[in-house]
């Protein structure tokens, strides 16, 4: 496995990337991409195991998600239903400071995650970040 430039040994076990060899310029190229993770916590849900999530914000194609199936549609996200918790990953994309959410068709709550230290790997940022969405 090759480290990309900058990246730190810590990140290896994590993200792989590889790096090939431009015959004409001899310079080499990164594939790997990092990974943002959006920890959604919810206070109120009616049923805290079986329930549906809209989210979107600023850059993010809208996501339509049915919890526990995790049923999806909108965008290229990975999910984790847990009871009275959402998980979602993307990759190669921050999630916005501002979010906006529905839960069971609620109106839309405006939330402002709480992130980490930004990664970059390969060009690309990322940054996990969690919230607690109280249902009205």
């Amino acid at each position: 496995m090759r480290l990309c430039g900058g990246t730190v040994a810590a990140l290896a076990a994590l993200v792989s990337c590889t790096a090939d060899k431009t015959p004409d310029t001899g310079g080499s190229t990164c594939a790997a991409v990092c990974s943002s993770e959006l920890r959604l916590n919810f206070q109120g849900l009616a049923d805290p195991e079986d329930f549906n999530v809209q989210l979107s914000g600023e850059g993010l194609t809208t996501l339509n998600v049915s919890c526990p199936d995790e049923i999806f549609a909108g965008g290229d996200y990975t999910l984790d239903c847990q009871p009275d918790q959402l998980i979602v990953g993307i990759d190669a994309v921050e999630f916005p400071r501002l979010v906006r959410v529905s839960v069971d068709g609620s109106a839309v709550i405006d939330v402002e995650p709480i992130f980490g230290q930004q990664t970059e790997v390969c060009e690309t940022r990322c940054r996990d970040g969690s919230a607690t969405v109280v249902v009205p």
